[in-house]
């Protein structure tokens, strides 16, 4: 999805005819290091792009750094959860010509013009590689919203994958700002997209054929157009054959907005490490609505939640 995503940035800046994208298919992503470094060396590509998380960062270093071993002039990008300004050791492992802290859209066709060019950057965003250290930019990225990053509705590779799961996103940015959490302090503004436009995409994924699609907002039930678009997902979905996921804080949902998120096709619901000790939740900077108790929560008996 964030390959899909940057190349579409690409595409947008009028850069696609310059590049040869090409990503690792279901099958490849499942091999092991020997298999996958043959694949790699097999395309001898000029560029490497990565997205880093918790789970991949230190695997994903080891096999840049053999690819860097064969290839010494490929350039690497690094993007991703895991690029942080004080990483621990991803900078001082040497191996990101280029890190990316953050939403990559806006500057990821920039970093592509300026290494065709030998140029640089100069988002703060972003860090190149000299000689042995990282230097920042110092201006700030360019502010989109979600409308903006998002590729058409009908874009030929917006489709589900072979097992009919599809994600989309809807919202970029959270209201919350929890301590352990480093989105909200990533992106201080929200943006949406409407309830139309919503329902345009669930409709093209339906006729392309999702079974299930995954609502990837940080907090899906922060759109002000939350109850329009559930209104539309239960007129969408009446013969109930798509499910979906979504991340919601839970303590704002009404029960009738639970019941509707039944009936609509909501067949999961995730609502992140939560709490009901005052103290933990001051502690973590995450309030929870003071119409929330245990009382409240065992009173909302909807088939599927408890």
């Amino acid at each position: 999805m964030a390959a899909f995503y940057l190349f579409h940035a690409v595409e947008r800046a009028g850069l696609a005819s310059n590049c040869e994208p090409r990503w690792l298919t279901p099958e490849e992503e499942k091999l092991d290091d020997r298999h996958l470094l043959e694949k790699i060396f097999d395309r001898q590509p000029d560029i490497i792009c990565c997205t880093l998380y918790l789970w991949n960062i230190e695997r994903t270093l080891h096999l840049l750094r053999r690819v860097r071993q064969n290839f010494p002039r490929v350039k690497i990008i690094t993007g991703g959860p895991e690029v942080a300004y004080h990483h621990p050791f991803l900078f001082r492992t040497g191996i990101p010509d280029v890190a990316v802290v953050g939403e990559g859209e806006a500057v990821f066709p920039q970093i592509l013009s300026a290494l065709e060019q030998g140029l640089r950057t100069d988002f703060r965003q972003v860090a190149w590689k000299e000689g042995h250290s990282y230097t920042w930019g110092k201006l700030p990225a360019p502010s989109r919203s979600i409308q903006d990053c998002l590729p058409p509705a009908n874009h030929r590779n917006w489709t589900p994958d072979p097992h009919g799961m599809a994600y989309l996103e809807t919202g970029r940015g959270c209201p919350l700002r929890c301590s352990y959490c480093r989105y909200g302090h990533l992106r201080r503004k929200t943006t949406f997209l409407n309830a139309a436009e919503v329902n345009k995409r669930v409709g093209i994924l339906m006729d392309r054929g999702a079974a299930e699609i995954r609502f990837v907002d940080p907090v899906f039930n922060a759109n002000p157009a939350f109850q329009e678009i559930l209104d539309s997902l239960l007129r969408l979905n009446r013969n109930g054959k798509l499910k979906f996921f979504a991340e919601v804080q839970a303590d704002l949902l009404t029960p009738d907005q639970i019941r509707g998120l039944v009936q609509a096709g909501f067949s999961e619901l995730e609502a992140g490490v939560q709490s009901l000790d005052p103290l933990v939740l001051a502690r973590v900077r995450r309030p929870v609505s003071s119409n929330l108790s245990r009382k409240t929560c065992a009173s909302w008996p909807v088939k599927g939640y408890e």
